[in-house]
């Protein structure tokens, strides 16, 4: 044991590690640069595959018009097109996936295309060349608008005036904020069938405006009889928004100053309004394909009973349009009996929600909702949906227990009776 110092410290010993050292780390070299070399061929390999999984590719054998207007569709879709510069972008990297979508991204100028920022305010620092450029542009460009929306100065309207006879025969939505002053450009706009309106001024000057032919109309008005005069002339629109503010500026007007109306295929109506305004909005009109219905009364903190004059109201006009399916109702109070009166005139209605009517839902509500056998007519037969917001604690729980459970069941259940029961099963509650 005395030489093994001498053994493991001799020189010979320290040479032949040293050599087996680096032998071992010229393998280790020669094996790292193997490894690259494998991982190359590996990654030329996938590229190879990617290649030919790319040549099998269905939307390799979809025509070039289709592949097209699918690009165009996912541009549409870009929530990122927020300003010309990403809208550019969004198309670039499409053009960047293949050589084949890159010519096909330059064969297609719709991809393209995008807003030109048009500066409106007062012209100061603005060149005369750049004023007479803008009016240039938007005379070539007017013909092919699909939608226009201003809420600029009036001048801008006052320049629509000026525009060439059938100048916006493919404009389709037209939003406006404020209508001063009236143009009666959009009278010759064959395929309007969008209006948004924001009317911040009381006026009684009639806009000129192809009203028979749009489909959707949203108002926004000081006074809700400008509302209400519009909706008139709509005869083919088919959803409506009217928001009516500030009633201190013009009169009550009664439901005998309407004549009556009826709008054949309106099927949803949205109306904020303040509730003294309810007998002369609802009290002509005829609604016969209205599934959706929301009314909000902005003065719920104010004002605004569900009175029974409004009730008798509200009922004729539910006998003029009985196929409601959807009902939205926010109003600060309505007596239990009157909201019963209501809902016994809406055989078809699927979903109810209430929302503010404080103390308007009680034990007797769920009672006449409650499904029994004995009963020959139930109240809302087709009601799915019940959502109840802010009604107050008029009503003990197992009341409305003993109502959910009377109107489901199970499917099993459902299969074993003899014969459908003549309610629906709900869906949905929610308080």
């Amino acid at each position: 044991s005395g030489n093994l110092p001498g053994v493991f410290g001799s020189q010979p010993l320290e040479s032949l590690i040293k050599s087996l050292i680096a032998a071992s780390e010229e393998n280790i070299a020669r094996i790292d640069s193997q490894i690259r070399d494998l991982q190359c061929m590996r990654d030329r390999e996938y590229g190879v595959v990617a290649s030919l999984k790319l040549v099998l590719c269905p939307i390799r054998k979809l025509p070039d018009e289709l592949l097209a207007m699918i690009m165009r569709l996912a541009l549409e879709n870009d929530s990122r097109r927020i300003d010309a510069a990403t809208m550019v972008l969004s198309a670039l990297r499409l053009s960047q996936v293949c050589k084949h979508w890159r010519q096909l991204a330059h064969r297609t100028p719709h991809l393209w295309t995008t807003q030109l920022p048009v500066q409106y305010k007062e012209p100061d620092g603005y060149s005369p060349d750049y004023i007479a450029a803008t009016k240039v542009y938007l005379e070539r460009a007017a013909s092919r608008w699909k939608s226009f929306h201003n809420s600029g100065p009036p001048a801008i309207l006052d320049a629509l005036a000026k525009l060439a006879p059938n100048s916006l025969k493919l404009l389709e939505e037209v939003t406006l904020w404020d209508v001063a002053p009236v143009t009666s450009a959009f009278l010759c706009a064959p395929r309007l069938r969008k209006v948004n309106l924001h009317i911040y001024t009381h006026t009684s000057t009639p806009l000129p405006m192809p009203w028979g032919q749009l489909t959707a109309l949203d108002v926004s008005t000081v006074g809700f009889s400008i509302c209400l005069d519009i909706l008139r002339q709509c005869t083919n629109v088919v959803r409506a928004t009217l928001y009516g503010d500030r009633p201190q500026v013009e009169p009550t007007p009664s439901a005998s100053e309407y004549a009556p109306v009826t709008l054949p295929f309106l099927e949803e109506l949205y109306i904020s309004i303040y509730v003294d305004r309810l007998a002369s909005c609802f009290g002509q009109l005829s609604l016969p394909k209205l599934r959706k219905l929301t009314i909000n009364f902005t003065d719920l903190m104010d004002s605004g009973d569900w009175s029974p004059a409004h009730s008798a109201v509200f009922t004729q006009f539910q006998l003029r349009s009985p196929n409601i399916e959807d009902l939205s109702l926010a109003i600060r109070r309505i007596d239990p009996s009157q909201l019963r009166e209501l809902l016994s005139h809406a055989p078809r209605m699927t979903d109810l929600n209430l929302d503010c009517c404080v103390n308007s839902i009680d034990d007797d509500i769920f009672k006449h909702l409650e499904y029994a056998e004995e009963n020959m007519v139930h109240l809302t037969p087709q009601l799915q949906k019940l959502k109840l917001v802010s009604v107050g604690d008029w009503f003990r729980e197992d009341t409305l227990l003993a109502m959910i459970k009377s109107r489901w069941w199970t499917a099993e259940e459902l299969q074993a009776l003899p014969v459908p029961p003549p309610v629906a099963r709900l869906e949905h509650v929610s308080i």
